[in-house]
């Protein structure tokens, strides 16, 4: 089960198509009409990575995340067995029953009178928010991307060295975030992954210093493995399976960022997209070229983490990682029992898109498959501050 691609409805697509281009590196990989009476989507590519946009009429939203699945009707099974919604039941499509332009433009490798490919696909509906998931099995597709795509540009490679989406981020009500994990542990065969030796079963518990906000994080991975249990050789290194983030408020009254987005989002949904590169300074140096800004931590941070940056200086520009604003996983920097350093790099951009509810990441790992928990105060504090500065947040 992989990441096929996502959707991101825009209020206005030129707009963000534009802005997803020249700020962020994606390139426009060509045009998609999921069926006849579906509207067209424009496709971006960035490495391997695909996001689709579509139009919306009230907020720019990440709608849908499509995976590849081995059965698509045993996929559906599973989640109606456990209550779950088929928005769409299992079907087939292949290039025919499109469109004949993707013929025309080579998208598809069969050049017979009758398309001998095609794609299993179903569309079934999250628990949370407006989210759903296309589930796709292209085994039997020798085409590009999918049936009904027509490619308009050969240049798919960018300049920046993100390589995967590391983990999706999702803003939950008070009180949900553990049916939801029981909803994607049985429907998804997810299982619960321990990010911090600070998590306990209630979560990663993140709070102010005045503890008047705070935030609780779980999080789910495709397989059984957390950085607890990976004391020697580190298997999930080598796991490159999406982690899903949740991430609710402390209490129902609370006056933060979750309780914010889920005004302006007006309802659950994805909060922000992490990538994960393999040099961080040098690809948040070239969006910010490119017009990015990011989210500064508070001026007291890299104090606060002075001795990791000891650990760091014989391998990293400190100062072009302070200048950045990049944060570095101060709290299992190092561990003796096995000699190695190990360290998370984050850096969040501003919000991406018109609604001012959706934001990027970028992640740079070493031996470090967690999320630092002084990463995660230092943005949460970041965060206020910054929904503080701008008003039409409040």
């Amino acid at each position: 089960m992989r990441i096929h691609h996502l959707n991101i409805r825009c209020t206005d697509i030129e707009k963000s198509c534009k802005s997803f281009c020249q700020l962020y590196g994606f390139k426009v990989f060509g045009y998609w009409f999921p069926t006849s009476q579906d509207e067209m989507r424009l496709v971006l590519i960035l490495n391997g990575i695909i996001i689709c946009l579509s139009k919306s009429s009230d907020i720019d939203t990440v709608d849908d995340i499509a995976y590849c699945v081995e059965s698509v009707k045993k996929s559906c099974d599973i989640v109606k067995t456990n209550g779950g919604q088929v928005l769409e039941q299992p079907h087939y499509l292949d290039c025919i029953q499109q469109s004949k332009v993707t013929l025309d433009n080579g998208s598809c490798n069969c050049y017979s009178s009758k398309c001998k490919n095609y794609i299993e696909k179903a569309v079934i509906k999250s628990p949370i928010g407006n989210l759903k998931h296309t589930l796709l099995n292209t085994d039997f597709y020798d085409g590009i991307f999918l049936p009904g795509f027509t490619k308009i540009s050969k240049e798919t490679k960018s300049n920046v060295s993100i390589d995967s989406i590391d983990h999706i981020a999702m803003a939950v009500e008070y009180g949900n975030a553990n049916k939801y994990m029981t909803w994607y542990e049985n429907c998804f065969n997810f299982s619960r992954f321990v990010t911090s030796k600070l998590e306990n079963d209630f979560g990663l518990v993140i709070q102010t210093k005045d503890k008047d906000s705070g935030l609780r994080l779980l999080t789910l991975n495709k397989h059984p493995c957390s950085e607890l249990a990976l004391q020697g050789f580190d298997v999930e290194a080598h796991n490159n399976s999406v982690k899903f983030v949740f991430g609710e408020s402390l209490s129902k009254n609370e006056s933060d960022q979750i309780t914010l987005f889920l005004k302006k989002h007006k309802g659950e949904g994805i909060q922000h997209i992490a990538f994960h590169t393999k040099s961080i300074i040098q690809d948040s140096l070239i969006w910010i070229k490119n017009g990015v800004s990011f989210i500064k931590p508070p001026n007291q941070y890299y104090e606060e983490i002075s001795s990791t940056l000891d650990i760091l200086n014989k391998k990293d520009d400190i100062i072009a990682l302070r200048e950045i604003g990049i944060l570095i996983d101060a709290e299992h920097i190092y561990e003796p029992s096995t000699e190695q350093n190990r360290f998370l790099y984050q850096i969040f951009t501003h919000p991406v898109l018109d609604t001012k509810t959706f934001f990027f990441e970028l992640v740079y790992r070493n031996n470090a498959n967690g999320f630092g928990a002084g990463n995660i105060k230092a943005l949460w504090r970041a965060m206020d501050k910054y929904l503080q500065d701008v008003k039409e947040f409040l």
